[in-house]
Parts: structure tokens; sequence; C-alpha cells
């Protein structure tokens, strides 16, 4: 891991040493199980409802009706480990600015000790051309693939994942999502069989707002691709309308397959460590 990296993935253990990952699971019990909020077939009582036609009548409570003649259902909670899986994009793109792939190695490492803290069971992927499990999860300074290289985005490779994720974890990926593919692509995978999905989405102020008025020569980050460009205030215009289409697919496919979205500036989240936007993810 080079330098940079370091010191800030540094800094995201220290900032992560009071945080806990959370979910919707709760613990009950003398033996700490987990319990998750739905319903299921665990031992474990959680509530009643009325019955619905269609509902099993193994489940009716007969001395519930014996006392008010309600047909009265028993819910039970199903037992949940705590599970994740953080998806690292490590396409080029993410790597541009040393910034972005900071930020992103960063918050990777925070979630992978706010779940050791939590008692989480998690697997960190590198999602590189191909991808690869990282052997030690809870050891961010020892992560081997830091490199943010790809010339393939997640979007295309997700397809190949040699292994599954965890069934019924939380499961989180780390990218700047500004893939060619359409989002449902790699969403409907991700998200196949999760009990909660995140997509932390890390833009650059350079994705944001290129500077202008001036001849460059652009080169696609994964593809290689040069083109001679002027960047006046038109072209500038006509990236920022694109782009502003583009998130706007990524936030209708996240609300279409239920993954909480959550945006940060690499930047200011490397200077200032405030993980706030992070609340729905991580608690003290």
């Amino acid at each position: 891991m080079n330098p940079f990296f370091q010191q800030h993935v540094s800094k995201a253990i220290l900032r992560a040493e009071s945080l806990k990952l959370s979910s919707s699971a709760k613990t009950t019990g003398l033996d700490g199980r987990r319990l998750g909020t739905r319903t299921g077939n665990a031992l474990e009582f959680a509530e009643y409802r009325d019955y619905h036609p269609g509902d099993d009548i193994r489940r009716l409570d007969w001395r519930v009706f014996a006392r008010s003649e309600r047909f009265m259902v028993k819910m039970f909670s199903e037992e949940i480990d705590p599970r994740c899986d953080i998806i690292i994009d490590q396409s080029a793109s993410m790597g541009i600015h040393d910034e972005k792939a900071a930020a992103a190695l960063s918050v990777a490492a925070l979630l992978a000790i706010a779940a050791q803290n939590a008692g989480f069971s998690l697997s960190v992927w590198h999602a590189a051309d191909v991808w690869e499990k990282e052997p030690s999860p809870f050891a961010p300074l020892d992560w081997r693939n830091t490199d943010f290289n790809a010339a393939i985005s997640p979007g295309s490779t997700i397809a190949a994942v040699p292994a599954t994720f965890h069934k019924r974890g939380l499961r989180i990926v780390i990218s700047d999502l500004l893939w060619p593919e359409e989002p449902a692509r790699f969403l409907r995978p991700l998200t196949d069989g999760a009990l909660r999905t995140f997509a932390i989405q890390l833009l650059h102020e350079d994705d944001l707002s290129p500077s202008q008025d001036f001849f460059t020569t652009l080169q696609d980050a994964e593809s290689a691709e040069e083109r001679n460009l002027l960047l006046d205030d038109a072209t500038v215009a006509a990236y920022k309308q694109r782009l502003a289409t583009h998130l706007s697919l990524w936030e209708r496919a996240c609300n279409d397959f239920a993954v909480t979205l959550i945006r940060l500036n690499p930047a200011e989240l490397l200077r200032s460590w405030d993980i706030s936007p992070l609340s729905a993810l991580i608690s003290s």
C-alpha cells in the first residue's frame, strides 16, 4: 500500500475504534442469538397479528381466540448471523485521483473495523478485472490489492464473481458508478438474497465540474481511447448535462432495487472525516 493510501487508511481505522456496523438485526435472549425484524420459522416468538385468508392455520393461537374470539396468528423472528460483503470498485476511473482511491480504501477500512466491532462475518471483494476475495478482511493495512487500474468496470464483471455473497447479509459497494453499463446489470445480482444493500458513490470535484477554457487530450481511464478536445463552456455544459442524466439513472435504479445510495466527496471526507452521511450504516 502506497504511503498516501496508508496514511488515510490508518486514520480510518482509528476513527472506527468506537463504531459498530448496524443492520436491521436485533439481539435478544440469554444465548445472545441475533433476531431479525422479518418473520420466519425460528422458535423465538415475536408478535401477534390478525389472521388473513391464506395464512397457515397451524399458526393460529386458539388460547387467544378462547379469550377474545379473535383469530390471531403467531409471528416468529428469524435467527440471523450478522454478515456483510464490501465491494471495492478498483477500475481505473477510481484511480485517476489519489484522493478518490484513498477514500475508497479508507471507507472500506472503516466499515470493516466497524463490522468486526459488531461481530459480523465479513468478506471484502477487490472488484478488478477479476474479482478477488481479500484473505484478511479485518486487517485493512495488510490488504494485498490496492491498485486501481482495472480496464473493466464491476458492472461488466459481477456476473463472473467466483463465489457467492453472504446470504441475508449487508452488501456495500464503494464506487464512482461512472460505468457505461445499465445499473440493473449490476444491482440485480448485487441485491439478490441480500438483507440490505448500500451504494457509496465517491465523486471527485473534477468528476462534477471539470476545468474549462483550454485544449486537452482526454484519455478513457479504462479503454485508453484518446480524444483531443476543447473544454469550452459549451463542452463542459454538455458534460454536466450528461452526468446529471447518468446520476439520475442510478438514483432511479437504486430506488427500484431498494438500494440506499450515499454520495461522498472524497476530498472533503479525507479532510474532515465527517461520517454523518454513513449514519444508516454505522453507530457509535
